[in-house]
This record gives structure tokens, sequence and C-alpha cells, in this order.
């Protein structure tokens, strides 16, 4: 299994403080959620960071899952009717809830964490008035021999407003067990920082952010793989967590021409579904290599979701998404558009369906889908354009699976940034 290489320089080192003060004080949404002591990681790595751990080789790889979006129906009834302009409010809401954390992350680095606890557990948490965001390790494997250790690290945001609650899990294997605190720390740390750095931020390089924390919080001889097949769903996540599902616009680069957001939604309670295979023309992922494809999974529909126990939403939010968020942007900036076509598959049947976007210089958009799997750029060269882009849909296999697609504007897109969804198994 191939591996990847540290691509950018370590940053400065990060002094840990005292004491992190939280911005406001623990919102109501949040049950039995408190601070624990100081609430700094420096009272936590005296605490549990032993001489010996401190100077131990820690060797871990880390892979990761497609995002899920927890929600009401509400406001699962808005996502699949693709209502834009509702998507849209819920999309203010969400940013107004989670951009005093983004800041204080960015001001703050690493002291934007607070530790807190909720019953025997210990984990990370950055919250606002109406938002919060978190960190905890929620399970770890010991192999039968006793020499690795599997665990499920789970990071989550949360808008009490929105009722929408995403969640994210990273599996990192280490051959050393380490605390919950510490181990949420050096991923709470690491994601942070991308967080920082936006949609600039580099994939292959999280790694090296995660080696950053690490050596804030005195474990020097830590060491992380990334297998170089898991780098699109990894980016998928990243990209989740530094735009949730708020205002795409406030996260543009400068310089890009454009940028689509295509947003694809699993609400098939039978089938897992693949992005396959695609083709880009002058379209580069957020924080991936130009040419990077591999596949990625998209989990069913599950309408029996497992909250967090300190989560207390005002409507019940009993379904769960499966949801995959690409960020496409222009790779030639002059005179030059963004187009894509991807292949999707059930994961295990060789059928699916086609679907082809041209963001072309001083033209309209354009969209196109087919039932059945070929090949990316031969499916893009011959695509038949729909005559309504907007919005249509198409059914896709032998159990005419229902596929809806929608664009929210033809031309003049904000900041000429364009959001694209789709949606599998919509309701009509």
């Amino acid at each position: 299994m191939g591996k990847t290489s540290n691509t950018v320089e370590r940053r400065d080192s990060v002094e840990l403080t005292a004491r992190t003060i939280p911005l406001t004080a623990i919102p109501s949404f949040l049950k039995g959620v408190e601070i624990d002591g100081d609430g700094s990681m420096l009272s936590a790595c005296n605490d549990f960071l032993t001489d010996e751990l401190r100077k131990a080789e820690i060797k871990s790889e880390l892979t990761t899952q497609i995002p899920n979006l927890k929600t009401s129906n509400r406001v699962r009834d808005i996502y699949q009717k693709q209502d834009f302009a509702k998507i849209k409010q819920l999309e203010k809401v969400a940013q107004d809830a989670i951009q005093p954390i983004v800041d204080n992350i960015k001001t703050n680095r690493y002291g934007a964490w607070t530790k807190v606890k909720y019953g025997d557990d210990l984990f990370l948490m950055s919250w606002s008035e109406h938002g919060c965001m978190w960190v905890r390790r929620t399970d770890v494997i010991t192999s039968e021999n006793g020499t690795s250790f599997h665990n499920v690290i789970e990071q989550g945001t949360y808008t009490d407003e929105g009722q929408i609650l995403g969640v994210s899990n990273y599996n990192l294997t280490t051959n050393v067990l380490l605390p919950d605190v510490i181990i949420s720390a050096i991923i709470a740390f690491a994601l942070g920082d991308v967080v920082v750095e936006g949609l600039s931020f580099i994939t292959a390089a999280f790694s090296l952010l995660m080696v950053n924390a690490a050596s804030a919080l005195g474990l020097e001889g830590f060491s992380c793989a990334i297998a170089a097949t898991t780098l699109s769903t990894l980016s998928f996540t990243l990209v989740f967590v530094v735009v949730f599902i708020g205002l795409i616009v406030l996260y543009n680069i400068l310089h890009v021409r454009y940028t689509v957001r295509l947003q694809v939604f699993n609400w098939d309670d039978k089938n897992d579904w693949k992005i396959a295979d695609s083709y880009h023309d002058n379209a580069v992922i957020a924080g991936t290599d130009k040419d990077y494809t591999d596949p990625v999974t998209i989990p069913k529909f599950d309408n029996h979701p497992d909250l967090p126990p300190f989560i207390k939403p005002v409507e019940v939010l009993d379904n769960v998404c499966s949801y995959a968020t690409i960020v496409y942007e222009n790779d030639n900036k002059f005179m030059e558009g963004c187009c894509m076509a991807l292949q999707f598959k059930k994961a295990d049947l060789k059928q699916g369906f086609m679907w082809a976007f041209a963001c072309q210089f001083w033209r309209d958009n354009k969209q196109a889908a087919r039932d059945g799997i070929m090949d990316p750029k031969e499916y893009y060269d011959n695509a038949n354009w729909n005559d309504n882009p907007l919005s249509f849909h198409i059914e896709a296999t032998d159990s005419k699976i229902p596929i809806s697609f929608k664009l929210d504007k033809l031309t003049g897109g904000e900041k000429n940034v364009y959001n694209a969804t789709i949606n599998i198994n919509h309701l009509d």
C-alpha cells in the first residue's frame, strides 16, 4: 500500500497555554458537558503523559470515512427536494453559528479547544452560542497480540438553530495505546490547522499537521502515514470540516475564476454507492493533486441515527444521510472553465449512472446524466446535455432508482461559485 510524502514545511511550534477561555458559557443545547479543570491541554499532558510515553516511538496510520448528516424530517425534505432558497437559509444559519468557532481557531489555534468531560469521557470541544465542534474517541479495539490499537475518533459539528449535526470518523491505528484526550487533541489540533488553511489545504500534508500537534503535546516520537488510496475520501472529509454546510462563497480562494461545489446525498436505504471514476477538464479537487481520482464509497441511508449523548436537539434528528462534498476549482484561470464527469456505481454491482458538468468561460453552465456506466472522458466528450440543466432527474439501474440533479445558477454565480446537488433515491 502506497504512502504519501509530506509536502509542506513544519509550522512554527505552538505553545500550550495553562488556561483555555471559551467564547461563551457552555450553551444550553449541550447536556451534561462540563469544563474539565482549567480546560487546557497543558494540564491533560501533565496528568496523562508519562516520561516513557513522551519518549516512545509512536507509529500510526490514518483512514477516514465519508461524513454523514443527521437531520430532522424538515431538513431532510429541504435537501431531498433541493429547495435552494431554503438550503441557502440553512447555510446562513449554520455559518452564523460556526463562524465564531472558526475565528477563534484562526486566532488562538490550539488554545481554541477546551478540554471537557461528559461522564467519564474526556475530549476536546469548541463552541459558540448556537454551535459547537468536538473531537472524541468513541472506540478503541486492541489486536489479539496486543501490539496494535485501532482508534475510532469522531469529529462532529452541530448547529442548534439549523438542527443539523455532521459527523466524520477518523480511524487511527497506533502501536501504542494513547489516552482518550491526547488522541482526541492530536486530531482536533490538526483539523484546526486545516480550518485555518481554508480550501487551500493540502490533503497529503494532514499527516504532518498531526505530527505537529503531537509534538506540541510532548509526543516527539509520533509519526503518521496516510494510505495513498484513501486521499480522495480524506479530501472530502476535510472539505466538510472547513465548509460544513456553510456558505461556500466565504471560502473561495483568490484568483480562482470558477468554483463548483458538488454535494452528493445518498438517501438509498438499500445500497452503498461509489464514485468509481472521474474525468477532469481544467478542474482540480480542493486539497488534492491535479489528476487525483480514487474511488470513494458513500454508505446507504439510515433512519436510526446514533446521536452523541450530550447533544439534545429541539427537533428529532432521525435521518442519517452519507454526504460527499467535492469542491472543484479551475486549474488554468485565464479564459477557461471548470468541467468534469463522474461515474457512480452501486457498490456491489456493475450498474450505475453517469454525470457531467460544464462550467465554461462566458457560457451558461450545462449538466448531463444517463443510466448506465462508461468511461468518464468518453461520456463527457459525447454528453447529451440536458435541456433543463437547473433541475432534472433520471432513473438508474435495473431497480429504477430515482436520481435528481439540480444547479443553483446557469451563470452569474456570486464570486463565480456554483452549487450542484445530486440526490440518490430522491423524493418527488
